[in-house]
């Protein structure tokens, strides 16, 4: 990985998962991969200046999404978990198969991910708004129908965005409890103060992701 003077892509091991062996996708034009690289080399550029300009980006050094994301057996967990609970959920699990690239990179799609959301945890504003901008881009293109039924509730033609406020909600809510989960877990159990303060961090950067506050 680049040098890394915050400890910001350390965290989830994002650089092990996002190699060359896992990109399958060139002859159909896509290598996320090369695109991972570039990234992290400008945000490792930015991290260092924002040392020097106290950039603390949306959320603080001493807050709970920041104490409980930046243990190592979190950010090498949660991310999983959260991916298995919303595949559960037809309309997230649809939406997410009609739309990605890596249907069959899912490492590549993973680490991705992590980089962006890690980017929003832990970088500076700059970090986090082109983050944000990149994934804004990519959701405007989640929107659709249910093919075929999906159980009594999700008929088909049952319609999702990822601009629903509910489904924006549950991916929220899958990813605060993955990282709660995994932190009692591995680490130590939260207090409950701690636990409070860690889901008001994750409406938060649910809302920066476009989740209207009152979907919580």
């Amino acid at each position: 990985p680049p040098s890394d003077p915050r400890g910001i892509w350390a965290v989830s091991g994002i650089w092990a998962v996002s190699g060359n062996e896992y990109c399958h996708n060139r002859k159909s034009g896509g290598c996320y991969c090369q695109m991972l690289r570039m990234l992290g080399k400008e945000l490792d550029q930015e991290a260092a200046m924002a040392i020097s300009t106290g950039d603390t980006g949306y959320f603080t050094d001493d807050s709970m999404i920041r104490r409980v994301m930046r243990k190592r057996a979190v950010g090498l967990t949660y991310g999983l978990r959260a991916l298995v609970i919303g595949a559960v959920h037809p309309l997230l699990y649809v939406g997410t198969a009609e739309t990605t690239q890596h249907r069959a990179t899912p490492y590549t799609r993973l680490a991705l991910t992590g980089q962006l959301f890690e980017a929003v945890f832990f970088g500076t504003r700059e970090e986090a708004d082109r983050a944000l901008v990149f994934t804004g881009k990519r959701h405007a293109r989640v929107v659709g129908a249910l093919p075929e039924d999906a159980g009594d509730k999700h008929p088909a033609g049952t319609a999702y965005s990822a601009y629903d406020p509910h489904l924006m909600f549950m991916t929220m809510a899958f990813t605060f409890d993955s990282a709660e989960v995994m932190h009692d877990l591995l680490v130590r159990r939260l207090t409950d103060t701690e636990r409070e303060d860690l889901y008001q961090d994750y409406v938060r950067w649910g809302e920066l992701f476009g989740m209207p506050r009152e979907a919580a």
